[in-house]
């Protein structure tokens, strides 16, 4: 097993003495060193966070990646481990060594120690948990999910709740909403590919006009000539004038179409 896994100590950190171990790395779950003066911790997560907090100390410093690896490693105490970490973590950021510490992303960098460290295992071991039910998310709208003890909270709106209630149709609020505008836009796509009415007449009428019906042309009088002297008693002239007045071909009226 790794030392960075078996101490906790994700970066091996190291300090001269229990004191200043405390001082620095108390509030993570520091319990001591080891024989060779690595720090130790309670958890992974206590020595993940002190790692953390040494890169964003180092990187408000003006160094180079590779002024940082000499540091940390110890170019003095430890040549050969400093040596394989300068080919190691640029290798692992994908940094070249002159790159301003600063500039590396702080997760790439955490990790590229405690792989060179204690390898692939290491990282695994080390990786940032997994949020759960209980992970407060600070976005807007987010719900709450932390729980008080002898607190619990109140169970998801389900289809029976009151919030959300199904409509005649089987479908909630909303879907029936969504259904009825669906519609109304499949309306309004049919109405858009139908073809134009034809144009209105100049008398506003889209009917096919129908042409007058012509009058019936007159028909002549025939005519009587002129009427012979009467002759004889009263009753023989009003018979004989009456049959010169009346017409020889009756004539009917027709009667008018109207359109």
């Amino acid at each position: 097993m790794a030392r960075n896994i078996r101490l906790n100590n994700a970066g091996n950190l190291k300090a001269p003495d229990e004191a200043t171990g405390r001082r620095y790395w108390g509030k993570y779950g520091f319990t001591g060193l080891d024989e060779d003066g690595f720090a130790m911790f309670d958890t992974a997560a206590g020595g993940r966070a002190a790692l953390e907090q040494q890169i964003r100390i180092d990187q408000g410093r003006d160094q180079t990646q590779e002024e940082f690896i000499n540091k940390y490693v110890g170019a003095a105490a430890d040549p050969q481990g400093t040596a394989n970490a300068q080919i190691n973590i640029p290798q692992l950021t994908n940094a070249p060594s002159d790159t301003t510490l600063a500039e590396i992303d702080k997760d790439v960098l955490f990790n590229a120690i405690v792989q060179n460290e204690g390898g692939k295992d290491s990282v695994e071991y080390f990786a940032k948990p997994k949020p759960n039910f209980t992970t407060i998310d600070r976005r807007v709208g987010a719900r709450d999910t932390t729980r008080e003890p002898g607190i619990s909270l109140p169970p998801e709106p389900t289809i029976e709740s009151e919030t959300v209630k199904p409509t005649a149709t089987g479908l909630t609020s909303d879907q029936l909403t969504q259904r009825i505008l669906d519609q109304d836009a499949a309306l309004a796509k049919e109405e858009a590919g139908r073809p134009p009415l034809p144009a209105a007449d100049a008398g506003g009428s889209m009917t096919t006009p129908v042409p007058p019906v012509a009058k019936p042309a007159a028909q002549a009088m025939p005519e009587t000539g002129t009427a012979p002297a009467l002759q004889g008693n009263g009753a023989a002239i009003n018979k004989q004038f009456g049959k010169l007045l009346r017409p020889q071909n009756k004539f009917t009226p027709q009667k008018r179409r109207t359109t």
